[in-house]
């Protein structure tokens, strides 16, 4: 399985999703933040200073972090903000992320 990338900012607002409404996902994100390889920003003008992070996600942990997300969603509003981003932008960044797509 080949490494995918995936914005380390997008990945914080993943994180904080996942930290405050499926707190038990939490070391799953916290293994791919600590053991995916950073690629820094080139931090030219008026540019984030995010990267980019490069890891593999084994498929069951991907499924249950994109439910958890899709949970979110439907329950809460593909609005809801985490980290400045809409939880529907994440769960697409995520599944886009991971190549895991569902019907949820």
């Amino acid at each position: 399985m080949d490494p995918k990338f995936i914005h380390e900012h997008v990945l914080l607002g993943i994180a904080e999703a996942v930290k405050s409404r499926s707190p038990d996902l939490q070391p799953i994100i916290e293994r791919i933040r600590n053991e995916g390889t950073l690629y820094p920003s080139a931090l030219g003008p008026h540019q984030a200073s995010y990267g980019m992070v490069a890891a593999r996600v084994p498929n069951e942990n991907a499924a249950r972090i994109g439910d958890a997300l899709a949970g979110i969603v439907k329950n809460e509003g593909p609005d809801t903000t985490f980290e400045g981003w809409q939880v529907n932008f994440l769960l697409l960044c995520w599944r886009r992320f991971t190549d895991t797509y569902s019907s949820n």
